[in-house]
């Protein structure tokens, strides 16, 4: 990747850093004290904990239903709760309890089946060990290596930047929300994913030039290039750009699948070097892959 850019004599005189190469209560499905936010809240927050090798503690209450044919898997961990998670017949709290995950299980989850029930909880389908059948769990409570499962989207693969720390999300309620983690404890670290319909990558680039020209950065020819993402139409990296305040260095990656446009961008304060997952944010960008159609299906 070229040299940090820098902007001439005039602006802040800052230098871009290169980023170097994330017993249950009567309403809810957890324990009391781990109920999660729900749309009428801001936000949530929950640590990524490290993946545990034991098989899933279940206790199993009713014969659950046969699981998805064809549809691809992944393993998580049962998190935010301090005892167990309901598994139920479909998904929604009125729905029978057919069983409950213990906190920190391993679990089988099939992330293409994952949905907003429209007022609680994202949902997901995940395999009841011993019994051959599924059943849905709320998603706010499993993770896998993308992160926690209500914030991602079907078809749409990465590596979350997640492994250390506690984030903060916003609340999300349909698939083409964005994505949006923030680090607890630093000024401004942040990763995001964001939908918009449209192919917009020339409009971008048009922009960032003309960001470059009004804040007079001296910037490379190569500052921005064609790579590959699986699955997409088209994809552009940028090199990593400050601010026009100088105190942000931003990593984008812009791609087109489909008629929408997907950004992925890490955001570093430079104060939070120290403190920012760097080679983490970096991994995060590097491995966003799509299964087209799943993705165009479920953003519409």
């Amino acid at each position: 990747m070229a040299s940090p850019l820098k902007r001439r004599a005039g602006a802040s005189g800052l230098a871009l850093a290169l980023i170097l190469a994330a017993c249950g209560s009567s309403s809810g499905d957890t324990v009391a004290a781990s109920t999660p936010t729900t749309s009428s809240q801001a936000t949530t927050s929950t640590s990524q904990p490290v993946a545990s090798t034991a098989p899933a503690t279940t206790t199993t209450v009713a014969l659950p239903d046969a699981c998805p044919d064809g549809l691809p898997t992944s393993q998580g961990v049962v998190i935010g709760v301090e005892d167990w998670v309901r598994i139920r017949m479909l998904p929604t709290t009125a729905s029978d309890e057919i069983g409950r995950f213990d906190a920190g299980s391993a679990v089988t989850i099939f992330p293409d089946t994952l949905g907003y029930d429209g007022s609680d909880y994202w949902w997901v389908t995940t395999q009841v060990p011993a019994t051959g059948g599924c059943g849905s769990v709320a998603a706010n409570f499993l993770t896998d290596a993308s992160g926690r499962l209500d914030q991602q989207i079907p078809g749409l693969s990465f590596r979350a930047p997640t492994s250390s720390g506690t984030w903060t999300y916003a609340d999300r309620t349909s698939p083409r929300d964005a994505i949006e983690g923030s680090l607890d404890g630093a000024f401004f670290t942040s990763y995001s994913v964001t939908v918009t319909e449209g192919l917009l990558i020339d409009q971008l680039l048009a922009d960032q030039l003309g960001e470059f020209e009004e804040f007079e950065y001296d910037y490379p020819a190569d500052w921005n290039s064609e790579v590959l993402v699986p699955g997409a139409d088209r994809a552009v990296r940028l090199i990593p750009i400050a601010s026009p305040s100088g105190d942000l260095v931003v990593e984008r990656l812009l791609i087109e699948i489909g008629s929408n446009t997907v950004e992925a961008a890490t955001t570093v304060y430079v104060e939070d070097f120290e403190r920012a997952p760097i080679d983490d944010l970096a991994a995060f960008l590097d491995s966003v892959a799509f299964e087209n159609a799943t993705f165009l299906a479920a953003v519409g």
